[in-house]
């Protein structure tokens, strides 16, 4: 028995800590147009990533074009951790904290590192000091004011351009034999190869997952882009990949370690939709499932599931003109959290179950978050905060649905049971069932169809519905007829 025991926690410590791991390293500087863009493009001798290893696969092409990809033997998952430390110390700011000696190597070139190597080429990375950062600026200067001008000069001149943005989509696969076509095997990998002033390159970056081979592993940080409002970076799954409103249905990303958040929007103008996000790892505290700190532009995540682990579903940092439409939130620490410096946020036909505070606006000024069509049942407290006085018709099984202080409809003190079909945590199913309260009591939020359309991807607008709270939009089982009363609509034609 106790030879069992040493050889089971051989095999354990072998496994954890002596796999072998794909180390993926950046070979040029790229340069943002500001300061803040700057600090989040790789630079030459940043580390991008660091995957397992699984044998009988190799990285991507579209991954081995990009960067020079190492074989290295015996990392820990502490020291991964400190090699992908970002810099972050008042006015010190670089993608990385470390850099690799790349004269270490012989023959450096993109593509996979002929030999395998022992870790201490990777570990003996050395700190970044502030003459890395004068270089990195003087190049930053060069780019924006010099090269960046002459750029747009020679784009206005070409007759032929399209006068919409190019959008550039890349499909993402976790590491597999089912996707053999894939771009990328981490979303990671591919916001750090599509990354830079997508202004001047007039493009729109999609990232579109797919669950072929199962869930895609690792975090994603979306930052160091020039973007505007037509040509900007968005992640989501295509149709037939997305979810159906319970877990497992749909391309699903997943983040192992426990001491980041999953998803980080630090650009403006970004797009998040139609994924599912398993934050079952996350053990609490300052660790959210999808968050956003931009201030110059609107952020938009839609039709995401999120759900378990112990914090925040969605959290939002200093961010403006954020849209939170028909997500989905299961079993997570709380559901939607703003703080004190968000700003014109709309948070609209959300479903939240079992999930601490449901909506927390953590604001100061009382104006600043609008809650229309939200659904909360279980957890805590349903709502927290203060709300604009036009938020109106939320659900709630307590008495706090925001509706400017009993001014506006709302339904509380619903009885979760009696709404969703399965109330369980950890199974949870939020399709509504007959005889909801929630059922007709939303208010028409008008034509947009990232609000429009439900979970099961009925338009609400079009198909002449009145609406239903929270994400899914009740119809007879089996028969796809919207129940208005005494009257029941399909299309365009009315059943008396």
């Amino acid at each position: 028995m106790r030879k069992f025991i040493f050889l089971f926690l051989f095999i354990l410590i072998s496994n954890t800590c002596f796999a072998d791991h794909w180390v993926f390293i950046r070979l040029e500087d790229r340069s943002g147009v500001t300061l803040d863009q700057d600090a989040g493009r790789s630079k030459r001798g940043d580390i991008v990533q660091i995957t397992n290893v699984v044998e009988g696969e190799v990285p991507t092409p579209d991954e081995q074009s990009e960067w020079m990809i190492v074989r290295v033997v015996g990392l820990t998952t502490q020291e991964i951790e400190s090699l992908m430390e970002e810099w972050n110390e008042g006015s010190n700011k670089a993608f990385r904290r470390k850099k690799i000696l790349l004269n270490q190597f012989t023959g450096v070139k993109r593509g996979i590192y002929p030999t395998v190597i022992n870790k201490n080429k990777i570990i003996n990375a050395r700190n970044k000091t502030r003459v890395d950062l004068l270089s990195y600026n003087r190049k930053r200067i060069f780019y924006a004011y010099f090269k960046r001008p002459i750029i747009k000069l020679v784009n206005s001149l070409d007759i032929n351009k399209a006068y919409a943005a190019t959008q550039v989509i890349s499909k993402i696969c976790a590491t597999g034999s089912n996707c053999t076509d894939e771009n990328y095997n981490t979303l990671q990998a591919w916001e750090d190869a599509k990354d830079g002033d997508l202004v001047t390159a007039d493009q729109i970056q999609t990232a579109e997952l797919y669950d072929d081979d199962g869930d895609i592993s690792g975090r994603l940080s979306i930052s160091g882009s020039t973007v505007d409002s037509t040509r900007y970076m968005e992640v989501t799954a295509p149709v037939g990949e997305r979810h159906t409103g319970t877990r497992g249905t749909g391309a699903t990303m997943i983040y192992t370690g426990t001491t980041s958040n999953i998803i980080e929007v630090g650009n403006n103008f970004t797009r998040i939709s139609y994924i599912e996000v398993d934050c079952g790892s996350m053990t609490g505290g300052f660790q959210f499932g999808l968050t956003t700190s931009s201030t110059g532009g609107w952020a938009d995540f839609h039709h995401n599931l999120i759900y378990d682990g112990g914090g925040e579903g969605i959290k939002l940092g200093s961010a403006t003109s954020t849209e939170i439409y028909q997500n989905i939130i299961l079993s997570a620490g709380n559901g939607i959290t703003t703080n004190s410096s968000s700003t014109s946020v709309k948070i609209y036909q959300n479903t939240i179950i079992n999930s601490g505070t449901g909506i927390n606006a953590a604001n100061t000024s009382g104006t600043d978050v609008n809650a229309k069509n939200n659904l909360v049942l279980g957890g805590g407290t349903n709502y927290s905060g203060t709300y604009n006085t036009n938020s109106r018709n939320n659900g709630c099984d307590d008495t706090t649905c925001p509706d400017n202080a009993g001014a506006n409809p709302s339904s509380e003190n619903l009885t979760i049971g009696d709404e969703i079909t399965v109330t369980t945590s950890g199974s949870e199913d939020i399709h509504l069932i007959a005889g909801a309260t929630s059922i007709n009591n939303g208010v028409d939020l008008g034509s947009n169809v990232w609000i429009a359309v439900d979970v099961d991807d009925r338009n609400r607008d079009t198909e002449g519905d009145v609406w239903d709270i929270g994400a899914h939009e009740y119809v007879v089982p089996g028969t796809g007829i919207k129940n208005h009363g005494t009257h029941k609509f399909y299309g365009d034609i009315k059943f008396l």
